[in-house]
């Protein structure tokens, strides 16, 4: 049975999960890069490739490598070949010494596999069971490292079986801090064994089996050791084909709706993102409600257009290649009619649809509007640091026992004793009335909060005082409760009488 590779959300197309890890926190440049090509054979090509160093320098020698060596094999020219062109480029090139590249060309149909590691970590070969093997690297040096005259280039073939996967890598996975490269080829292989089969971190993994190679790899990997080189990992699976998409409906405008629904379903098959999801379906409605309005309408122009005939329908076909490019055709058995520019706010369908992918019309027996879109995605560059900052020490709780304070004491806050002071409750951790040590603590009761009588308020939140309205001003208190010394009132024999 033919064997396609689908769509993953994370990288570049047919069923491939990519994913990219500077080695710098502060900058998004790199050595490292990846490539997925088409070939004009119906084969897919996968590229990993290091170039020595970091930054914009190692990112721009890359770019220059990256560019030739995608177009030699988007042409159809072989791993062992688009190799050696590579190495004889790399001796020209500033800074691209003993860089180092994996090409495999891949037959989604047959499982056929050919590939070549000029100095590269030789892929792993996942079966549908779950066992991994390393295959074997060829004997090619790094790029520009060997004389021309002693340089081979040959391909080695291996076979991807159906519903098998694999993965590419750069040597940053495996020399990692801490860790001998042997090591760590010992953990990426038992790492990418347990994640194809989903027995790492099951709740919550992503469904795609090369998105979640890629993933839980990565960060099982570099979470605790953390990585000091950039770190690319490249993921195809082959599996079964989506099958094709083929509806017929009635040229009436309630149509439309299961038409997006039917095409949504397709679409959810294909792994694609909201975003692409979105755009395809606005040009595919947009087909289909020109061809239900005006294919079957025999009405002249500028007059009322006429319903179409009950017998009148419209057909949608969709289905993806090899190469994850996927086609749309919807077909009519009406009559073509060019847009009029009667009205300035109709008319623009079709330069719409344009702008979302590539439109194709035939008019033969009818209207066939041909629409492609090739579906790739970007990939997720993941520049967060994997050393998790440590959390700052809190301060061990205060346990010492409170002072009583002394009843009517003057303090500084300008005569007036403890009873008529509001104090701010203690921080986090310290006991009441001590987050202030150079002043006395209150004696009055804590918050009903603090008694266990309402809830707790959050950490760093002072709870509601509702006797005071400001935390910072004392009290004006009344002269019944003025702990300050009154004068004597006046002796009864001084008073005077009163004639």
């Amino acid at each position: 049975m033919d064997a396609r590779l689908r769509i993953s959300r994370r990288g570049a197309p047919s069923g491939t999960g990519v994913v990219a890890l500077t080695a710098q926190d502060d900058t998004a440049a790199g050595g490292d890069w990846f490539d997925v090509i088409p070939t004009p054979t119906g084969r897919l090509a996968l590229v990993v490739g290091d170039v020595v160093g970091h930054g914009v320098t190692a990112s721009a020698t890359m770019g220059q490598l990256r560019a030739l060596l995608r177009a030699r094999l988007a042409t159809g020219t072989g791993p062992a070949t688009a190799v050696a062109e590579l190495d004889t480029f790399t001796r020209i090139v500033t800074g691209a010494r003993a860089a180092t590249v994996c090409v495999a060309e891949l037959d989604p149909a047959t499982g056929t596999l050919r590939y070549n590691t000029a100095g590269h970590p030789a892929p792993i070969l996942l079966a549908a069971d779950g066992t991994a093997t390393y295959l074997t690297p060829t004997p090619t040096a790094p790029l520009a490292t060997a004389p021309p005259t002693d340089t081979v280039h040959e391909a080695v073939t291996a076979e991807v079986p159906p519903g098998g996967a694999l993965l590419l890598y750069s040597d940053g996975i495996l020399e990692r801090p801490g860790i001998t490269i042997t090591t760590g080829q010992d953990a990426l292989l038992r790492t990418a064994r347990d994640a194809f089969r989903n027995t790492v971190l099951p709740v919550g993994a992503p469904e795609r089996a090369a998105e979640r190679l890629c993933a839980q790899a990565l960060e099982l990997l570099t979470r605790y050791t953390g990585h000091s080189d950039d770190n690319t990992l490249l993921a195809a699976h082959r599996t079964d084909p989506t099958p094709p998409l083929t509806l017929r409906l009635p040229a009436a405008s309630g149509s439309l709706a299961e038409l997006r629904f039917e095409l949504g379903l397709w679409l959810l098959n294909l792994g694609i993102d909201g975003a692409q999801e979105i755009e395809i379906q606005h040009a595919v409605g947009e087909l289909a409600t020109n061809a239900i309005e005006h294919a079957y309408n025999t009405a002249p122009e500028g007059a009322h257009p006429t319903p179409p005939p009950a017998d009148a329908t419209v057909e949608v076909r969709a289905d993806i290649d090899a190469g994850g490019k996927a086609t749309i055709t919807v077909i009519d058995q009406g009559r073509w009619r060019e847009p009029g520019s009667a009205d300035a706010y109709r008319g623009h369908g079709l330069t719409l649809v344009e702008a979302f992918g590539e439109l194709t019309l035939t008019h033969d027996a009818g209207t066939r509007a041909r629409f492609t879109r090739a579906l790739t995605h970007p990939v997720a560059l993941d520049r967060t640091s994997t050393h998790p900052t440590p959390a700052p020490p809190r301060r061990p709780p205060d346990r010492r026992r409170p002072r009583r304070p002394r009843p009517h004491h003057p303090d500084r806050s300008g005569g007036q004793g403890h009873r008529g002071r509001m104090r701010r409750p203690a921080p986090q951790g310290l006991p009441w009335g001590h987050h202030r040590p150079d002043r006395r603590p209150d004696r009055r009761r804590p918050p009903r909060q603090l008694r266990g009588e309402g809830p707790v308020p959050p950490a760093g939140r002072r709870p509601r005082q509702r006797h005071h309205p400001h935390p910072h001003r004392p009290r004006r208190l009344s002269r019944r409760h003025d702990p300050r010394p009154r004068p004597p009132p006046p002796h009864p024999l001084r008073v005077p009488r009163t004639l």
